[in-house]
This record gives C-alpha cells, sequence and structure tokens, in this order.
C-alpha cells in the first residue's frame, strides 16, 4: 500500500470487510447460505488454516457478485475433497500455505470461479476415486486425524430424517484391539495376521457409546448390542453372521465408496461446475 499510494479511510474500510468474511469463515458471525454453512463447518473440522487467504477471496467474489452462494459452497466442497482425499492417500500438506495463496492468482484469469479452481486443484494432485478408494479401505483411521470426524460424517451421510446423538460416543473397534482366545478361535490360523493388518483400518471400527460393555467380547455378544443402536452404521454389523477378514475387506470396500461420495474428487465435482 504504501508504494502504490492509498487512503487511509479506503483501507480502513477494506480490512473491516475482510475482517468480516473472516468472522463468518471461523463460525464467530452466522452465514446466511445454508449450503455454505454446513460446507464451511466441514472445512473448519480439517483444521486447515492455509485455506484462509483462497476463502477471502473467494467470499470477496461472491459479494462483488463474480460467485453465488451456490457456486461458493461447491468451491468449499472441492477443497475439503481435495485436502481430505489428499491425507487420506498419504500425500504432503507441506506445500498448502503457498499453494492456496497461488490459487488467488489461478481465480485472477477470469472465466468460471468454480471452474478455474477445478483445474487448479486437479493440477496440483487430487486423487481419484480408485486410488483414493484403496487407500482409504487399508488406512490406519484410528492413529490418525480425523478418525472420529470421517466416521460420524459418514454416519451422517444416511441422511438420517432423526439422525443419532453421537457426542457420547467413541471410535469402537468391531475385532477388539486385543484379541481374546474366542477371537483367536473365530478368527482361525491367520488370527494374528488378520488382526496386524486389519484392526485399525475402517472397515473394522464403528462409533458407539458402549465401548466399555462391548470391551472384546466375541461377536456373537457384540452384534446382538449393535441390533439395539440408534447409529446405522453400528446396528447394521448385526446383521454379519461373523465377523473376519472378509467382511471387515468388504464393509471397508462399501465405506471407501461411500467416503468417495462425501469427499468429491475431480470426477464426482466436475458434473457440478
Amino acid at each position: 500500500y504504501e508504494a502504490a499510494g492509498f487512503s487511509p479511510v479506503d483501507l480502513a474500510k477494506e480490512l473491516t470487510t475482510f475482517a468480516d468474511y473472516y468472522d463468518i469463515i471461523r463460525g464467530h458471525s452466522p452465514e446466511n447460505s445454508p449450503k455454505v454453512d454446513r460446507a464451511l463447518k466441514h472445512l473448519r473440522s480439517l483444521e486447515s488454516s492455509t485455506t484462509y487467504p483462497l476463502l477471502l477471496n473467494l467470499f470477496h467474489r461472491r459479494a462483488k457478485g463474480e460467485l453465488t452462494s451456490d457456486d461458493l459452497a461447491k468451491c468449499l466442497k472441492m477443497l475439503c475433497g481435495f485436502i481430505m482425499r489428499r491425507f487420506i492417500c498419504g500425500m504432503s500438506s507441506r506445500g498448502y500455505g503457498r499453494s492456496f495463496v497461488k490459487a488467488c492468482d489461478a481465480l485472477a484469469l477470469g472465466g468460471s470461479t468454480a471452474f478455474a479452481l477445478f483445474n487448479y486443484l486437479e493440477a496440483k494432485g487430487w486423487p481419484d476415486a480408485l486410488q483414493f478408494e484403496s487407500s482409504f479401505r487399508n488406512f490406519n483411521l484410528y492413529e490418525r486425524g480425523y478418525g472420529r470426524f470421517i466416521l460420524e460424517t459418514l454416519e451422517l451421510a444416511h441422511e438420517h430424517k432423526e439422525p443419532a446423538n453421537t457426542s457420547a460416543a467413541e471410535i469402537e473397534h468391531i475385532m477388539p484391539q486385543t484379541l481374546s482366545e474366542a477371537w483367536k478361535k473365530d478368527l482361525g490360523a491367520d488370527a494374528e495376521r488378520i488382526h496386524s493388518e486389519w484392526l485399525h483400518t475402517p472397515g473394522n471400527l464403528t462409533i458407539s457409546a458402549y465401548n466399555r460393555e462391548l470391551w472384546n467380547n466375541p461377536f456373537s455378544e457384540k452384534k446382538a448390542q449393535y441390533a439395539q443402536s440408534n447409529i446405522v452404521m453400528t446396528r447394521k454389523l448385526s446383521e454379519s453372521a461373523k465377523w473376519g477378514e472378509d467382511e471387515i475387506r468388504s464393509r471397508g470396500q462399501g465405506l471407501a465408496e461411500m467416503a468417495s461420495q462425501v469427499w468429491f474428487g475431480p470426477a464426482g465435482i466436475k458434473k457440478y461446475i
């Protein structure tokens, strides 16, 4: 500003305007669009403050009439999908601070803001469905960040009219962290390998408020309690006759496909822009 010359009054007005955007982005002020509000809450859960310069740019574009609220929500969903997919696929977030600032330059080239952001993110390495689902199925979800958030988000993806309250729920290992003799017998000769490979993966995890009661009981006992759960993904477990490698792999693939719809990839979002 000093080099270019500026009006202190105009600068103060600009700072105030962007401070207002910033409070909405952080959730300190209300957002009027329900779609944008939902997408913002999702993005906040990823704790990616490196997106803030880009978000300020997008909010200002909306204020100037260059971007509708619907398109802003799409842009936020793209960022959520980009960040989550790369996280699950083990791709580095180290350059995000610089990348998201440079995205603002890409948007300044003109044309559709949403399409320009799509092209920019795709060029920066946005995993496709095949790569994401394969990584998700085998991902150590329990010992990495976002575990509970991911499971709760997948539960909400069932679109219940009366979603269960998951505030008291914790991550539950279906095949328990400590194998009892009964579990070893049920899993068979490869029990130790199965336990080592699949314990913390999405297919073996759910959410429940009854972790202590479930503990490392045999699956035949756990499934009776699962059947009483208000949480859909947990209640569905009672439909399985047994629990082993095949069941964990199959459920993991199902959750991976669901996650692929929640956290959009290039193919998933392209039809909306």
